[in-house]
């Protein structure tokens, strides 16, 4: 695989934003929404992406994966979704501890104990159909070429840990697919020796709007103030910011992984109120936008109204 693509970035970032469609509801609505995007061709997918495992919650549906599988090139993609308030899985955003990561071989690589929860429950789950879990029903996959991770946000979190575990998984089983890992807007998942190992891993991407606020957490909050992201903070809001560095600082060291990918900034004006430009520049189709690919149905992004004035 030669290196980050654009191209591969939109359609991975498209079965990312896919993941939250019909939150909250039944995993057969999930699925029959999931079903009917992905036919779509107007979408970076092209209709060519199939959902062939899952969607698995975590809890109350704090967390969401499932398995996409293109037909033509023989790739699969473990998709991972980002928060949804009414999930409540906003809870898992906030780091209270660091555990040890048991998938790379790197002594004292830890992550965040949330993240870690969701990652084991997640991979324990069953398809509702299939009675199998993703290791199960990946490991009878030989066929496979490629095994992409992709989430956004929170999701993207998991990415990189995801990705470790196929890399294990794929040693022990000898599937022989190649990985690649698309983190869009990851927070950072956990401490600088695991950032290390997943350094090291081939093909992790950590993609990234630099006026998005969500990937400068946990390692990097202050630099909100100082990098006016996504725009200057308002006063009233630095003390919050302070407090919650030294909050994630106490917990432990955090740091992101070296392979990431910053795209083009779009400054929005300043009479957008500061959270409203935070929600617009996180939002996954201002991602697709910023990537050229094309959005897809629900949050418009109104990236594209101001970087053509």
């Amino acid at each position: 695989m030669a290196g980050f693509s654009k191209e591969i970035a939109g359609v991975q970032m498209t079965l990312a934003g896919l993941a939250y469609l019909d939150s909250g509801h039944s995993i057969e609505a999930v699925r029959k929404k999931l079903n009917q995007a992905l036919s779509r061709t107007d979408y970076a997918t092209a209709g060519r992406w199939q959902l062939v495992w899952g969607p698995v919650v975590h809890g109350d549906g704090d967390n969401l994966m499932y398995l996409a599988y293109n037909p033509d090139t023989t790739d699969y993609s473990i998709v991972l979704r980002g928060t949804v308030e009414e999930a409540g899985s906003i809870w898992e955003d906030v780091p209270d501890g660091q555990d040890d990561f048991p998938y790379l071989t790197q002594q004292g690589a830890k992550v965040s104990s949330h993240f870690l929860e969701a990652q084991k429950a997640l991979l324990c789950a069953r398809d509702d159909r299939l009675m199998v879990t993703l290791g199960e029903y990946l490991g009878n996959r030989a066929k496979a070429k490629r095994v992409y991770v992709t989430g956004h946000s929170q999701g993207a979190g998991l990415v990189s840990m995801f990705q470790a575990w196929f890399d294990h998984v794929n040693r022990s089983i000898g599937l022989g697919a190649e990985a690649a890992g698309y983190a869009f807007a990851p927070p950072t998942a956990g401490n600088p020796t695991f950032a290390a190992g997943v350094g090291a891993l081939k093909n992790y991407y950590a993609v990234i709007n630099p006026l998005d606020v969500v990937p400068f957490g946990y390692a990097d909050i202050k630099r909100l103030i100082s990098d006016k992201v996504p725009d200057a903070v308002p006063v009233e809001l630095e003390p919050l910011i302070y407090a919650a560095a030294e909050e994630v600082s106490a917990v432990g060291a955090w740091q992101h992984p070296s392979t990431v990918v910053s795209l083009a900034k779009v400054q929005l004006p300043a009479n957008i109120g500061y959270l409203d430009q935070i929600a617009a520049q996180h939002n996954h189709n201002s991602y697709l936008y910023l990537l050229g690919a094309p959005q897809t149905d629900g949050s418009p992004s109104i990236l594209p109204k101001y970087q053509s004035e």
